[in-house]
């Protein structure tokens, strides 16, 4: 009869196993987000100190342009975001 003990055993470490490997995953996936996140900052940033400095010398469909551009990334950042609220909350016992 030792054998539902041991097949018992087994689930639970095939579980805890699991475990590690989720909170493992969802680390690695935080990571490359907020990195990805970083360089989206970096590339707004960039382009707002752009508009800025053209705003009164370039014509209006550059501005535009511009306009469309810094929307755009400012998407992806909130993008982003939403995916790290996610993870956060998909995974409450790691530490994300």
């Amino acid at each position: 009869m030792r054998s539902p003990s041991i097949l018992l055993q087994v689930l639970l470490q095939d579980g805890q196993t699991a475990t590690v490997a989720d909170a493992l995953q969802v680390e690695s996936w935080r990571e490359w987000l907020l990195h990805v996140r970083s360089q989206l900052a970096l590339e707004l940033s960039k382009q707002k100190s752009h508009y800025q400095r053209c705003a009164a010398s370039v014509a209006d469909r550059r501005l535009r342009y511009l306009r469309r551009s810094i929307r755009s990334i400012e998407n992806e950042i909130r993008t982003i975001d939403y995916m790290l609220d996610a993870l956060a909350r998909r995974f409450p016992d790691v530490d994300v």
